[in-house]
């Protein structure tokens, strides 16, 4: 993977600021607590050596990175150092250090680092970054990033152990910690399992970082790792990752997750309820109703303002209303769904396809319940008819609920264009992402 300039310019620019900081005094990491690699090392010498190689023969970056290689997994913490700009220069003999060879060689120290054993990388990492300053950690984190496997999250919390909460709560560092576990997660399927199987031992600090990162992973197992962050301590941040990861993907949380929510809404944590308000729409739970109308009383403004927003997000379209209109609303709302509702879906499985699409636009102006809704809409995906599944492709794009992305995932396959294209447009709608009409990218976008 070669870095675009933006990205070495961020993470200069992170690793400067860091660094900066730490000599400054200001984080409570000792500024003296560096890796202690000196430019007369062995291991320095020696990969000068190799770079300068590649410098002066530029058709023989093969050779280099396959030289870097022969050091060994051993020399992580060299590279580290070297790449952290924390090699100690020696002022009795400044001809020993021979470190420009160095400019323009980070593609080839990250190609190495790749290709050692993934576990001997991590372990060197976090024994390089204990009482390390933060520019020396968020380097390791760019390599873990690029080199972990399923045990990376373990690694990745080591290296953070004793950062200070102000640190990382700083948009210069924050960035670098997400993207590394999410680079992890969305590489390894098992990453996010391990994870949650971790998650009530991990420092609480982190767990608002991880609970973004996992999120933006989209990873298979993600809802679960998250799942276990709100059982290990309800923070408004993992809330609210429960809900983009829903919203991206369609995961959705386990019963007893989902009341833990709603029940948020009301709580004394006037943050919580926030996060919790937006995040139970965005999973389109409809038994949260009750509960975000009765928010709508808030004396905090902007709890008041997430939960009409819910309200209208559930309802399906923009709109403010009182509080007396929403009960009205949701009262009518439950007692057509009650009325109508399983003569509609039963209809829906029916042969005559004028009936089955009738059936469809019914439930479809009625969106509160639109994930059972979806499930049964889905189902007619598989129809033979290309009428009939490209109108349930269409009706599942503007009914916006999730669940439905693996049967529009699948549905990629069916032998009308017609069907495959409409399918990709619902797609397209439901999760702002665009691939050609086949299953595979999408399969793999969507972590199914």
């Amino acid at each position: 993977m070669k870095w675009t300039r933006p990205a070495v310019t961020l993470w200069i620019a992170a690793m400067v600021l860091a660094h900066d900081h730490v000599q400054a005094g200001d984080g409570g990491v000792a500024a003296e607590a560096i890796v202690r690699v000196r430019a007369d090392d062995t291991l320095v010498r020696q990969v000068s050596a190799i770079l300068e190689r590649g410098r002066t023969s530029p058709s023989a970056e093969r050779e280099v990175v396959r030289d870097l290689v022969a050091l060994g997994p051993h020399s992580t913490r060299t590279l580290l150092a070297i790449l952290s700009g924390s090699v100690e220069p020696v002022d009795t003999d400044p001809a020993s250090m021979p470190l420009g060879a160095l400019r323009g060689a980070e593609s080839s120290l990250f190609d190495a680092l790749r290709r050692f054993p993934p576990a001997a990388v991590s372990d060197e990492l976090v024994a390089a970054s204990r009482g390390a300053p933060l520019s020396v950690r968020l380097v390791a984190l760019k390599i873990l990033g690029e080199t972990a496997d399923a045990t990376g999250p373990d690694a990745w919390a080591a290296i953070l152990a004793d950062v200070p909460s102000e640190d990382l709560a700083r948009a210069f560092v924050a960035g670098p910690v997400e993207d590394c576990l999410t680079a992890i997660l969305a590489r390894h399927r098992s990453a996010a399992e391990r994870f949650a199987r971790g998650a009530k031992a991990l420092d609480p600090r982190l767990a608002p970082a991880a609970a973004r990162a996992i999120a933006k992973s989209a990873a298979p197992r993600a809802m679960d790792a998250l799942v276990a962050l709100l059982n290990a301590g309800s923070q408004p941040e993992v809330v609210a990752a429960m809900g983009e990861l829903g919203a991206a993907c369609g995961a959705r949380p386990p019963e007893w997750a989902l009341d833990r929510i709603r029940r948020a809404i009301g709580g004394n944590d006037v943050r919580l309820a926030r996060a919790a308000a937006t995040a139970i729409s965005r999973l389109g739970d409809a038994n949260a109703c009750p509960m975000l109308i009765d928010g709508l009383a808030a004396v905090d403004g902007q709890l008041a303002t997430a939960c009409n927003a819910a309200l209208a997000r559930l309802a399906g379209g923009d709109r403010a209303r009182t509080p007396d209109d929403w009960r009205a609303w949701y009262v009518e709302e439950t007692g057509w769904y009650d009325r109508h509702a399983n003569d509609l879906l039963l209809q829906i499985g029916e042969r005559d396809p004028a009936s089955a699409l009738d059936a469809v636009r019914e439930l479809c102006s009625h969106p509160l319940y639109q994930d059972r809704v979806a499930a049964a809409v889905a189902a007619l995906l598989s129809r033979p008819e290309p009428n009939v599944a490209k109108a349930a492709a269409v009706a599942l794009g503007e009914l916006g609920s999730r669940t439905a992305l693996p049967a529009l995932v699948d549905a990629l396959t069916h032998p009308a264009a017609s069907v495959r294209e409409a399918t990709r447009t619902a797609l397209r709608r439901l999760t702002g992402k665009d691939f050609p009409a086949e299953s595979a990218p999408w399969k793999v976008a969507l972590g199914l």
